[in-house]
């Protein structure tokens, strides 16, 4: 799950602590582009597909849609929150396609999971392996990323 949430913060382009910066650029119109851009939409669906996978498979309070559907929509909020301080755009359409993209991660496990050995549930865990690969990223991902590139420079 940390690997997980970790590489998801680097496809999204979560900022890093050295690359602050506020850009309002936001778009509100939903599914206006889906038409001539198919790829980003399906890309995002893709992305939040694990995220509707694992859920129910590792915690068994999040084995109804709502409930995953709801933890889908709030970590893609905190997402595109986090995109007004990068230089990446605020877009509603990656709020619905990635809440999409974790129901249909769901609806995939709630077909197979009485087949899936369930394990016991960690009352915090969830919340501290986000934070953990927010933290991650956000302080120490950019120091790293500095480093290796001047070692292979």
């Amino acid at each position: 799950m940390f690997i997980y949430f970790s590489a998801m913060m680097s496809v999204v382009g979560m900022p890093g602590v050295k690359s602050l910066l506020i850009d309002m650029n936001c778009k509100f119109i939903p599914l206006k582009d889906i038409l001539s851009s198919p790829i980003g939409y399906i890309l995002n669906i893709i992305l939040f597909i694990p995220l509707g996978f694992f859920l129910p498979i590792l915690y068994k309070k999040y084995r109804n849609l709502k409930k995953v559907t709801l933890v889908g929509f709030l970590i893609s909020l905190f997402i595109e929150i986090m995109q007004l301080f990068s230089h990446r755009a605020t877009d509603i359409d990656d709020l619905i396609t990635n809440t999409l993209g974790t129901m249909i991660g769901y609806l995939i496990v709630k077909t197979f999971m009485n087949k899936v050995d369930m394990r016991k549930d960690t009352k915090y865990e969830l919340a501290v392996i986000m934070g953990l690969a927010f933290v991650t990223y956000f302080f120490i991902e950019p120091f790293i990323s500095d480093m290796l590139w001047n070692f292979f420079i």
